[in-house]
């Protein structure tokens, strides 16, 4: 998932009848990998992965003896490790990317000819180079998420500070530990109104006891009514009421503020282990590129729209005008990020 379900529904003010949030997830699934394949990378290649990946030794007749090309396996930043035949040539290998080689990600790798690193097979060719490190077709850019309550190596659910910074389908990073957040539901905050609220879209202030525990974007519960904050003037907080198809209702002095903090999460992900963590751990949150975001947004509207219509909608590719996600979105994505085609040399006459 390249953006969050609360983008999606966000996007078209979705009402509880029209989709579930199981659809929707559904279809967020379905478009990133329409985005991968299209950019002809590996799936989950705007995810932060740390992971192992095996490579064969180089054809000598067709390549330089001191370059690996790792073939859409972009990395997030320098290898941590590199073995060769067994060999550990870590500290003799440069990661590079033919522009700037010191901003990530790096399609290949060298031998740094002033060492005696060579890249190298043992019994077979075949998978032959290991190199392990941060697997990201993007760099490595992470965001403030607020804090997170403390938590235990297995622990599946936890209460987050400030529910705007991230979404269903985050990736966050607290330490070393990376997690996916698979679902946010409300939580008690434990403020309440501090006045009345009648039932009409024009009473659009919340008065809480403290309004700076509150931030923008974030999605409030009063009574089973939602409704999103857009600013906090003081201790008011600027609301959107009866959003995603709950019903606006009237409210009274001394109901309780829910706010969607309550995180339901996948430990240990993307190649990291789970581990305990202390209260008010802070939290960094992956930042998918802002094209590959409204790319995956407008390419889950479009098979939302495909699904309700049985998939009789016509909608083609290519340079036809075309019912669907703009072209422009599309180049917005595939100019900076898909793989760039290479040319190999035929071999020299003898």
């Amino acid at each position: 998932m390249y953006c969050t379900l609360e983008q999606v529904k966000q996007a078209v003010n979705v009402v509880a009848p029209a989709y579930t949030d199981s659809q929707i997830i559904r279809e967020i699934k379905a478009a990133a990998a329409i985005i991968d394949g299209d950019l002809q990378r590996p799936f989950g290649c705007f995810w932060p992965i740390t992971d192992t990946r095996k490579f064969d030794w180089l054809d000598h007749q067709y390549s330089l003896t001191w370059r690996l090309w790792l073939n859409g396996n972009d990395l997030g930043a320098a290898p941590t490790q590199v073995l060769s035949g067994g060999v550990d040539i870590t500290t003799g290998v440069l990661a590079r990317n033919g522009v700037d080689d010191s901003v990530p990600p790096f399609n290949y790798l060298e031998v740094n000819l002033a060492t005696d690193a060579t890249f190298m097979a043992t019994d077979t060719y075949q998978r032959a180079i290991q190199v392990t490190g941060l697997y990201l077709a993007c760099p490595p850019l992470e965001a403030p998420g607020g804090t997170l309550a403390a938590v235990g190596s297995s622990d599946t659910t936890a209460v987050c500070s400030n529910g705007a910074a991230l979404g269903v389908g985050s990736v966050l990073r607290l330490d070393s530990e990376r997690m996916v957040v698979t679902d946010k539901q409300p939580a008690d905050t434990g403020q309440t109104l501090q006045g009345d609220m009648g039932a009409t879209n024009t009473v659009n202030l919340v008065p809480a006891a403290n309004g700076a525990a509150f931030a923008a974007g974030e999605t409030l519960t009063i009574d089973g009514e939602q409704m999103l904050i857009y600013a906090v003037a003081g201790n008011n907080l600027l609301v959107k009421r009866a959003q995603f198809g709950t019903p606006l209702a009237a409210h009274t002095t001394g109901a309780h503020i829910y706010a969607s903090r309550q995180l339901t999460l996948a430990r240990g992900a993307l190649g990291t282990a789970a581990a305990g963590h202390a209260a008010a751990a802070p939290i960094a949150v992956h930042q998918v590129p802002a094209a590959a975001q409204t790319l995956n947004v407008a390419e889950t509207l479009r098979l939302l729209g495909l699904e309700r219509s049985g998939y009789t909608m016509i909608i083609e590719r290519g340079s036809m005008t075309k019912v669907g996600t703009a072209d422009v979105l599309w180049q917005q994505v595939r100019i900076p990020y898909q793989r760039k085609l290479r040319v190999r040399t035929p071999a020299r006459p003898i």
